[in-house]
């Protein structure tokens, strides 16, 4: 129970990708929230975009920019939940995985398309 809580401290469980939300909204039917490690989801994220874990991990690392986002969002409480489209081969939040990793979260929820 503590772990759902700590999540839905940050996550808001109910809302959008961040990035593309009109393009993902036509595919609700097949989305689905699935918990994973942090770790797990930056190596789905790096095979989608060709890179090993520790590439996309540093391709993201220096982006003060959207961390400063991610920080705000997380303190009201609605940071968005990261996706892994396998239909589209896309995945967007990795950013966040990354923080949330840095906050110590073991799992966290994740969109899932499939077809």
């Amino acid at each position: 129970m503590l772990f759902r809580k700590r999540i839905k401290r940050f996550f808001n469980i109910y809302g959008e990708p961040f990035m593309n939300t009109m393009e993902y909204k036509t595919k609700q039917s097949r989305k689905y929230i699935k918990f994973m490690s942090p770790d797990k989801y930056i190596e789905e994220s790096a095979a989608m975009l060709g890179l090993t874990p520790s590439q996309a991990v540093a391709s993201r690392i220096k982006d003060d920019q959207s961390y400063a986002w991610i920080i705000s969002a997380a303190r009201k409480g609605k940071l968005t939940i990261p996706m892994l489209d396998y239909v589209a081969n896309k995945q967007d939040g990795l950013h966040r995985v990354i923080w949330a990793k840095k906050q110590g979260l073991k799992k966290i929820p994740v969109f899932i398309y499939k077809k």
